[in-house]
């Protein structure tokens, strides 16, 4: 098996979170580990963990770490306690079980203002 240079950064990323994972006694301590893990040691400035409810309708969770420096949205339903699917490019992920690479968010029309630094 030939692994690249990206291939093993990425191997010991993983065995790095997967370490970070083995120290958590709950589910919180591990997803927030996870989180800090990825902005202390990744080019990013916040990184989050979105849980979804039994229904798979909406998040009722979010862990996450770094600076996002959000405005949450007017309020929707429940939100800002649940973050239905139909709404944002998050949503728009779960939805459709793929990851989502937003160029310019002032074109994608699921965009959903957070952080006037976006």
């Amino acid at each position: 098996m030939i692994v690249t240079r990206h291939g093993n950064t990425l191997i010991g990323i993983l065995t790095r979170v997967a370490r970070e994972a083995l120290n958590a006694d709950s589910l919180e301590p591990l997803l927030q580990g996870i989180c800090d893990f990825i902005v202390r040691e990744l080019p990013v400035q916040v990184a989050s963990i979105m849980m979804l409810d039994e229904q798979v309708a909406c998040f009722i969770h979010e862990v996450w770490a770094g600076e996002p420096g959000l405005t949450p949205p007017p309020p929707i339903g429940e939100w800002p306690s649940h973050w239905p699917l139909t709404m944002g490019v998050a949503g728009r992920c779960a939805r459709s079980g793929t990851a989502q690479q937003v160029e310019d968010v002032h074109a994608d029309a699921d965009f959903v203002p957070g952080n006037a630094a976006v």
